[in-house]
């Protein structure tokens, strides 16, 4: 393999992170479609590691704040996010784990909820109007028992408001 074939992947790497963070696996596949030297690739991914530039716990950690700034999100939505991401499983779950310790969930999906509810038109029915938050909440990873008992509560709530 030329040194320059190898700078040049090198480069690209560089110039890829520097356009946006990438877990490890995907910036080896991007790469690799390039380039089409896997050895080479998987040696220049090892030195961006070893030299702290290339980080999956520090990409998960930071792809799980910016997801959690949007929305609240369930740790299974987590997880499966940081995956479609190229962070293998293990470390998914775990940085998950970290990061959403102290998080009251249950809260979280409950506001999150109640501005959906508000900002729904009147005229729509209650059954309109618990499909659509069941499908917010369940598209946000949240489990089926939280969904039903978030989306009774806000609509019983809101019945007892209007009279």
């Amino acid at each position: 393999m030329p040194a320059d074939t190898r700078t040049s992947i090198k480069k690209d790497a560089l110039r890829r992170l520097g356009r946006r963070a990438m877990s490890c696996a995907k910036l080896r596949d991007a790469l690799v479609k390039r380039w089409s030297e896997p050895d080479t690739v998987n040696e220049v991914v090892a030195e961006l590691e070893r030299a702290g530039l290339l980080n999956d716990r520090a990409f998960a950690q930071e792809a799980i704040r910016q997801e959690l700034r949007k929305s609240p999100a369930a740790n299974r939505a987590l997880v499966r996010r940081l995956k479609l991401l190229g962070v293998e499983e293990t470390i998914a779950r775990e940085e998950v784990e970290l990061a959403t310790a102290d998080r009251d969930v249950r809260a979280e999906a409950h506001d999150f909820a109640e501005r959906r509810l508000r900002a729904m038109s009147p005229k729509l029915t209650d059954e309109a109007k618990a499909r659509r938050l069941s499908a917010a909440l369940a598209r946000r990873g949240f489990d089926y028992d939280m969904i039903r008992e978030i989306t009774s509560s806000l609509l019983n709530a809101a019945a007892h408001e209007e009279f």
